[in-house]
């Protein structure tokens, strides 16, 4: 049987029946749950587990995620990505670990996050062991587009369609949650978190993609030029205790091609007429986060 299909048999016991919550147990090449719910691993690698089936949104679409694969590749958020397997990598101190990684998308920053991990410097020949071998990551999105993308290659992640309002994944079984640039649903968190298990969110920071908000403004006098967190900030403070927190910014040059395609990759534009944007007037691009780590109240 492919490796694709062979490791969500052996992680069956993560996941729960999105219908009725139950267990999921292997069955051949499917996840099945005792009331018979049955759910076909792809043969590339992802599985759909949801109650019903998802109507798409227009505007996250495969030409938009395609956008995206391609210029994240490119590296362009490697800064904001390191600090987050920096702090997942300090984090791996039991014999066998779990992540899940909400919001995923095309599962550009997820597999860069793990070959990062598998990298990072370690104090011992076991921590290195562990690191590379014992670190099993899952990783969902609502968007089938985005998880058909993301489960491209060959890759050891379970890769699945979930709604984040429920997810289907056991309770108590994860050590750590990563959401990076993503909706967060805490109530889920703590639910499938381990007592002492840890969230790590990514929010944008208040400079994050500060030109193109002010070209945009620029032609569109109602939408402001500034951004805050604050809103978000309080939200993980309400729900979560935090332990630190990490800015992670640069400030990178594109070319005229690499914005045409970011400009095809950003909610920002979602409704805004790219031709009012002059793309000769832009250069720079500031990318920042702020990566908080925290424990769920």
């Amino acid at each position: 049987m492919k490796a694709s299909i062979e490791k969500f048999l052996d992680s069956a016991q993560t996941f729960r029946c999105p219908i009725c919550g139950s267990g999921l147990h292997p069955a051949g090449r499917s996840l099945q749950c005792p009331r018979n719910h049955t759910f076909d691993i792809a043969a590339k690698g992802s599985v759909a587990l949801l109650r019903s089936r998802h109507t798409q949104d227009g505007l996250y679409n495969q030409p938009f995620f395609e956008n995206r694969s391609a210029l994240l590749s490119t590296g362009l958020y490697d800064h904001i990505v390191r600090e987050v397997a920096h702090d997942v990598s300090l984090l791996l101190d039991s014999p066998a670990s779990s992540l899940l990684d909400v919001g995923c998308g095309d599962g550009t920053l997820t597999k860069r996050l793990q070959n990062l991990i598998a990298s990072a410097p370690v104090d011992s020949p076991q921590q290195q062991d562990q690191a590379l071998h014992e670190l099993t990551v899952f990783a969902c999105d609502i968007s089938q587009p985005a998880i058909s993308i993301a489960a491209r290659g060959n890759s050891s992640i379970r890769w699945f369609i979930a709604d984040l309002a429920k997810l289907p994944i056991a309770d108590s079984s994860m050590d750590i949650v990563t959401d990076i640039f993503s909706p967060a649903n805490y109530e889920e968190f703590k639910r499938v978190l381990r007592p002492q298990g840890k969230l790590i969110k990514v929010v944008p920071g208040k400079h994050h993609l500060m030109e193109l908000r002010r070209a945009i403004a620029d032609s569109h006098a109602a939408l402001p030029k500034d951004y805050s967190n604050d809103d978000v900030m309080q939200g993980i403070e309400q729900h979560c205790t935090i332990q630190h927190s990490t800015l992670a910014s640069a400030t990178l040059h594109l070319d005229n091609a690499q914005w045409r395609q970011f400009l095809a990759m950003t909610p920002l534009m979602f409704h805004v007429d790219k031709s009012s944007i002059d793309l000769d007037s832009l250069r720079n691009l500031t990318i920042e986060a702020q990566i908080v780590q925290a424990t769920m109240k």
